[in-house]
């Protein structure tokens, strides 16, 4: 059994690993040489974008601040970025960053605060342009995309959005949570040091973790995959499974929490050079509706449902990325349609075991909620890069698959 004759050599792909990460315990202090070139560059304002707190709890700014002033880099901080982040905080944010000048940001914190740092950065050289033209894709923002640099101190494991292009952001008034991806968004510099995670709560430890999953899943299985995301894949899903264990059990292991982010960031570089699809596609609606909704928790709902579609037509892919969790010696791809539902069972038992029960009827969701998600999740499909075509009625299953555990 093999994958390999699922890939379309005549398709031309373009490989992209381009931000520059500092990786490993202790990486929080290459932020001095980080803020030399900097200085050496003049990039010496600095908008600093966090979450209320989490910038000084996980550590960071213990050597951030004293460090910037020992470079004379002048900086203001904004630190309302919550979850999912809105429209509305970019905004606020790049008024703050024009007020002051800002010609370099500095992200601290998860997906979130990175995600709307990559917004802020074009939107504050384009101050009159529509953010959600951007993300929508619409063609009236404007082309040229020119973006201040970034620097990210990533503090979980889960988006990779410190090693790739996208941002994602939730817009209120159209209940849409819509994601852009451009070259501008690379951070210049990246930080990933393991101890900056230890204090991680038990929830944000499981839900970022998942979301690396899913990006490897989804990077792995799309038209536009590559040996490349496959493999990636395969990895992120080996070491999610090894060491989120036991960093569920021991928050302060280093080595797991070093694992676990590095799971995320080749996840993140996964889908960089693929892309997410069907599960990230019927996410967003859930948590644009419920903006309290923890992506990754999300994602893990719908996981098991989403397998079940894809499986048929990748399953020689799925069985390969998810070896590590899979019975030894089980056979394979001798009957597709009722194998589907077999494996997504494992792979649900495997979330449930490790913490992650709840479904769309635990979240607040009701039966008849499917009717108003199915076209908000029809429009997040229209790229079309799924495994399998994304139907209306591929859609309402998921969803409908996804209520309640699978049976």
């Amino acid at each position: 059994m093999s994958w390999f004759n699922k890939i379309n050599i005549n398709q031309v792909i373009r490989i992209r690993c381009k931000s520059d990460v500092f990786f490993g315990c202790g990486a929080i202090n290459k932020f001095d040489y980080i803020c030399k070139v900097l200085a050496s560059k003049n990039l010496n304002k600095m908008l600093v974008i966090s979450g209320k707190n989490s910038y000084k709890t996980c550590g960071a700014w213990d050597v951030v601040e004293p460090t910037m002033k020992k470079y004379n880099i002048q900086y203001t901080l904004f630190n309302k970025m919550q979850p999912n982040p809105l429209v509305e905080d970019v905004e606020n944010a790049v008024k703050v960053g024009i007020e002051f000048g800002a010609n370099v940001i500095l992200a601290i914190g998860g997906g979130s605060p990175i995600d709307a740092a990559k917004a802020v950065s074009v939107l504050i050289n384009y101050p009159d342009a529509n953010l959600y033209d951007l993300y929508s894709y619409s063609g009236k923002f404007p082309a040229e995309k020119k973006c201040l640099p970034i620097i990210a101190i990533n503090t979980t494991h889960g988006t990779g959005t410190e090693a790739d292009r996208y941002s994602v952001i939730t817009f209120p008034k159209t209940k849409e949570k819509l994601g852009a991806a451009v070259e501008g968004y690379y951070p210049m510099f990246s930080i990933v040091d393991p101890n900056l995670a230890k204090k991680l709560p038990l929830s944000q430890t499981l839900y970022t973790s998942i979301d690396a999953v899913n990006h490897a899943t989804e990077s792995a299985t799309t038209k536009i995959n590559s040996p490349y995301s496959i493999l990636l894949a395969k990895d992120t899903i080996r070491m999610v499974a090894k060491y989120l264990p036991i960093a569920i059990k021991d928050p302060m292991n280093e080595e797991a929490r070093y694992y676990l982010h590095y799971a995320a960031a080749i996840a993140g570089i996964g889908i960089d050079n693929s892309s997410t699809h069907l599960t990230h596609s019927l996410e967003h609606p859930l948590s644009a509706i419920k903006q309290d909704l923890a992506h990754g928790l999300g994602l893990a709902i719908l996981l098991p449902a989403v397998l079940i579609e894809i499986y048929p037509s990748s399953w020689e892919i799925l069985v390969d990325i998810y070896e590590s969790i899979l019975p030894k010696n089980a056979q394979w791809g001798v009957d597709l349609e009722k194998e589907a539902l077999e494996f997504a069972k494992i792979v649900q038992d495997w979330l449930f075991e490790l913490g992650m029960k709840e479904k769309l009827k635990d979240i607040g969701f009701a039966k008849k909620d499917i009717e108003t998600l199915v076209p908000m999740a029809e429009k997040m499909c229209e790229g079309g890069v799924a495994p399998i075509k994304e139907t209306k009625e591929v859609i309402q299953r998921i969803y409908e698959n996804s209520f309640e555990p699978l049976k």
